[in-house]
């Protein structure tokens, strides 16, 4: 979330030249990953609305404007779900899981296994949008 401070809502919406998405949308994308991988695959129905899940899956890109209302809907959402798996978690609630292999070759076999790909996961969107700030900006200073 911090990566994004500082930025206009018309900077974190820009996509840069070679990306086919941007700043705001793969944060959506992390907070409905994370719901994806760990609650879904465990049998559970996701915490977070199907028209979000739909925005911001893997295979989808900015169709529209993302409002700063949206993105600081996601910001609280990306808190609170993360504290509602912990919770989950610490009352066991996690006892199946749907095992899978991710488009990068690495076997998810267990919630356990989610939770760690989900934070290399985060870590690899987090590259790609650190990325794109730097475009961002240098282009603005550029424009100066």
């Amino acid at each position: 979330m911090r990566l994004m401070e500082g930025l206009s809502i018309d900077q974190l919406n820009e996509i840069p030249a070679g990306f086919n998405n941007n700043m705001a949308w793969n944060f959506g994308h992390a907070v409905v990953s994370f719901q994806l991988l760990v609650n879904m695959r465990s049998g559970k129905d996701p915490k977070i609305g199907k028209e979000y899940i739909t925005k911001y899956q893997k295979g989808s890109k900015p169709e529209t404007f993302i409002g700063i209302e949206e993105i600081d809907f996601l910001k609280a959402e990306a808190i609170r779900l993360i504290e509602e798996v912990e919770q989950d978690w610490n009352k066991g609630e996690f006892t199946t899981y749907q095992s899978f292999t991710t488009s990068l070759g690495v076997p998810i076999n267990t919630c356990e296994d989610a939770v760690h790909f989900a934070a290399t996961h985060d870590i690899m969107h987090f590259g790609y949008a650190w990325a794109m700030k730097r475009l961002v900006l240098n282009k603005s200073l550029v424009a100066q």
